[in-house]
């Protein structure tokens, strides 16, 4: 009978999930987008990745004054690169930028090489004990931003009001993701790489290992008080 009520509850709660999907599943692409409107700063970050809109954009900002220079971090280089089979991302964004109308004179490679967000975060962090810039536009795309401003909290603590994420088109609506084959793709990539930075470089996995052991530690207690109280009531004379 249990059985049966336990299948009947998780049919009846995948119905409701299903039937109730144009409610949550905009908000699953939407609720990544943390970008703020523009206001004047320092500098432009360009995130590395999606070449074919954030340096775009990050130029636009430049050119409509709303920054002076554009700071490009610098990605690990593959075998590729090393062979020159292909050209290093930041070497492409800062093509761009030029193309775009840009002075190599306002463009900055970021000391350092990085493989992640984090790492990328970190070489901002250089650049603000470096030149004490005051504020800093981060250019990334829409789907993007919300797990990159949670990164740059993580590293750059004491600085996190200097920044303000600006979204860059995503090539999707983020509305109705689901229905292109691009916007599944991040959408449910990115919540699943969110998740995973949580759980990781949040240290959550830290806090539910505790728990845990500590559940455990707490049940064998429970279990000898009670296996204790037994053998007690078999003693002799008892």
């Amino acid at each position: 009978m249990r059985r049966k009520l336990l299948l009947a509850g998780i049919c009846l709660s995948g119905l409701v999930i299903w039937m109730s999907r144009n409610v949550w599943m905009p908000v699953l692409g939407t609720g990544l987008d943390i970008g703020v409107p523009l206001r004047r700063a320092d500098a432009v970050l360009i995130l590395p990745g999606s070449e074919e809109t954030r340096p775009f954009v990050a130029a636009g900002l430049i050119r409509a004054g709303y920054a002076d220079l554009a700071l490009i971090p610098q990605t690990l280089a593959n075998p590729d690169i090393q062979n020159g089979v292909a050209t290093a991302t930041a070497e492409t964004t800062r093509q761009i930028l030029l193309k775009r109308g840009i002075s190599d004179s306002k463009i900055v490679m970021l000391s350092g090489t990085s493989d992640s967000t984090f790492g990328d975060a970190q070489a901002l962090s250089r650049y603000f004990e470096q030149t004490g810039a005051a504020d800093v536009l981060v250019v990334t795309n829409a789907y993007h931003s919300r797990r990159a401003r949670w990164v740059f909290r993580q590293v750059l603590q004491e600085h996190l009001d200097r920044l303000r994420f600006y979204s860059a088109p995503n090539g999707f609506d983020a509305r109705i993701w689901w229905q292109s084959r691009a916007g599944r793709q991040a959408v449910l990539s990115e919540w699943m790489k969110f998740l995973f930075y949580i759980l990781y470089y949040g240290r959550a996995w830290l806090w539910c290992l505790m728990a845990a052991v500590a559940g455990w530690i707490v049940r064998s207690r429970f279990q000898g008080v009670e296996h204790g109280g037994v053998r007690t009531s078999c003693e002799p004379g008892s």
